[in-house]
């Protein structure tokens, strides 16, 4: 063994640190005095769920409002949870709030000890005081267990302002889609359409008009067996995102397949759009480096003519446009699906080459902003994991004056 470290139930551990059970350190409270169901999109006293969601909005009631924090907030049920360190009230009965007993423990650390374990719930019923309660945790001395929330704590600081600024970044680039896709550039004269106010130089036309191909593949006979670990990739409704194409979950087809399937071949700068199910209406473009691809039915191929840019064509089909222009067709909002014809009358606002290029230029280049941003938040939090992982073990160890 290392020096330094002991053998216990949960694994190696510094000889200076303690296991304890979650419930030494918590007592809980039961919200019923402090839930409420009105709940509005401002007001005085955010409600919570444990949840992703976290706020789902406000009260103006006066009366019930939970003060005494820092808590967690923990959902019985799901065993999400939350810090808190603000007054609230709740929706759902279903959550506890934990307090501690005492203060000779740091409420941040337990909470970050809370978030990293990897508890199944395989039955429906409430974990808190059955399960949670009991789970064992390394718990080092007062000083450390404070030192180890604080750097983790500027990481998460550090994710909620990227989490802001990728909150600004889309709400301007719905203002500029608003904007673009329907006033142009630099336009003073405007005129009624099918569409309403557009450009006097604009045209409404027909998709149909402005494409050489509308269509989609197949799954190939054998489904998913047929999936092979390398190949030719083989789109699915899943890798099409509003914007970006993923190949993170890709599969592949092989040659023959390919082959067989040659009328739903890609080429590089098609238009992919979902046209059945939960994502349809989400479009991408491929890119120009793209080589060699194929699609099952669930993803359209929308092959541009020169006068129509493919990138100006996606952004309008993953704007509110695009969104209407599939609703019309949705019968009672009914997710059925497009079909080919439906998606080449589609009435596309139309302006010249030259304006298209600069319009889907300035919304690209919000888009590459984004995925920037989006990607320097998988990174902090990959490094917050990283951390937990050592820090809440203490594999690493931290001393004051010891920083990120």
């Amino acid at each position: 063994m290392s020096e330094g470290y002991k053998n216990t139930p949960i694994g190696k551990i510094p000889k200076d640190w303690e296991v304890e059970n979650l419930g030494s350190f918590l007592d809980y409270v039961q919200p019923k005095n402090y839930i409420t169901n009105n709940i509005n999109e401002t007001g005085k006293t955010p409600v919570l769920t444990a949840n992703k969601a976290f706020i789902l909005g406000f009260s103006d009631e006066i009366e019930n409002i939970y003060n005494d924090v820092p808590v967690i907030i923990f959902d019985d049920f799901t065993t999400d949870s939350k810090f808190v360190n603000f007054p609230f009230k709740v929706r759902s009965s279903a959550l506890k709030i934990l307090k501690r007993k005492n203060k000779n423990f740091n409420l941040p650390f337990v909470f970050e000890s809370l978030k990293r374990i990897n508890y199944q719930c395989t039955e429906h019923k409430r974990y808190w005081i059955s399960e949670y309660q009991h789970l064992k945790i390394p718990v080092p001395p007062l000083p450390e267990q404070q030192k180890i929330a604080d750097i983790l704590s500027t990481v998460d600081a550090k994710i909620a302002v990227i989490d802001q600024q990728i909150t600004e970044t889309q709400a301007l680039k719905k203002s500029l889609m608003q904007r673009l896709l329907t006033k142009g550039i630099g336009h003073t004269e405007f005129k009624d359409s099918p569409l309403g106010k557009i450009p006097k130089s604009w045209e409404v036309v027909k998709l149909g008009n402005l494409v050489t191909k509308v269509g989609s593949g197949k799954t190939p006979k054998g489904g998913s067996e047929i999936y092979t670990d390398k190949g030719i990739i083989f789109i699915r409704s899943q890798n099409v995102l509003r914007g970006k194409l993923n190949l993170s979950d890709v599969v592949f087809i092989s040659n023959e397949i390919h082959s067989s399937m040659n009328n739903s071949k890609l080429q590089p700068n098609d238009v992919l759009l979902n046209i059945t199910g939960a994502s349809i209406g989400r479009s991408c473009v491929l890119p120009n480096d793209f080589k060699e691809g194929n699609v099952n039915q669930h993803v359209c191929i929308i092959r541009t003519k020169s006068r129509l840019n493919p990138h100006y064509l996606s952004q309008l089909l993953n704007s509110s446009f695009g969104v209407n222009s599939i609703n019309k067709f949705q019968a009672g909002g009914n997710r059925e699906g497009l079909n080919f014809q439906q998606i080449r009358s589609f009435d596309i606002p139309f302006p010249v080459i030259e304006e298209q290029d600069k319009i889907s230029n300035i919304l690209s280049s919000v888009d590459e902003k984004l995925e920037v941003l989006s990607e320097k938040k998988t990174h902090y939090q990959e490094l917050k994991q990283g951390l937990m992982q050592q820090l809440l073990t203490g594999k690493i160890r931290v001393k004051t004056g010891v920083t990120v």
